[in-house]
């Protein structure tokens, strides 16, 4: 049994976030704290009770969480559960918040306009081990703490094989990119095929981190 914990003072995003928090396992069980000092008891018991917690959504603008330093409670959950990746999952899409967050022990930063493709998707790779910032969001900072690119893993994509790849990593699915773009399903499958094998990724999810993790 696997226990994921998301702490957030809004009962509506907790509720909408959940089913998508379920996709992550077969057998998966959802903590849900609203405050600060929650998230902290809900971390405490689950430390007793040995509990196989895998992940943390933690919202920085809970009650109970200092205005000026709102990290604080990351940095407390992080002291009690030093080995569980921490993800924050936020309204602001500021920049200097992201490197903040990564900077106090934060595993990726997730803005809460994120869909639910995506939403899932970047939590996989989390999971896996890496860390997730949306590329609209990554700075010098941030990136340091991934990976180093390789500087020509997209060069050889077409136009259109890198369009369809990104929008992959929005969360869109063939449907979708197809209808942007304006082509047949099968057009995109064609071009992910193509995108994939020049990335050498193994599938759609490979294909998303290693888009992520090279900026592509």
């Amino acid at each position: 049994m696997q226990t994921i914990i998301i702490a957030d003072d809004h009962e509506l995003i907790r509720e909408a976030i959940k089913p998508y928090l379920l996709q992550l396992g077969e057998q998966v069980t959802v903590l849900e704290a609203s405050t600060t000092g929650e998230t902290f008891d809900l971390c405490a018991d689950a430390r007793k009770a040995e509990s196989n917690v895998v992940l943390i959504m933690l919202d920085l603008t809970m009650p109970g969480n200092p205005a000026d330093d709102p990290f604080l409670g990351l940095r407390r959950v992080k002291q009690m559960m030093p080995d569980v990746p921490v993800v924050i999952f936020s309204a602001s899409e500021n920049n200097l918040t992201v490197s903040n967050a990564i900077k106090n022990g934060a595993q990726g930063f997730i803005p809460k306009s994120t869909r639910g493709r995506s939403l899932v998707n970047a939590l996989r790779l989390i999971l896996a081990g890496e860390i997730y910032v949306p590329p609209s969001l990554a700075t010098n900072e941030t990136a340091q703490e991934a990976p180093a690119p390789a500087a020509t893993i997209g060069d050889g994509l077409t136009p259109r094989e890198l369009e369809s790849l990104r929008m992959l990593v929005k969360g869109l699915s063939n449907k979708e990119i197809a209808r942007e773009l304006g082509v047949q399903g099968v057009t995109i499958k064609l071009h992910l095929r193509n995108a994939y094998r020049k990335i050498g990724a193994s599938n759609r999810v490979d294909a998303v981190r290693i888009a992520v993790e090279q900026k592509l």
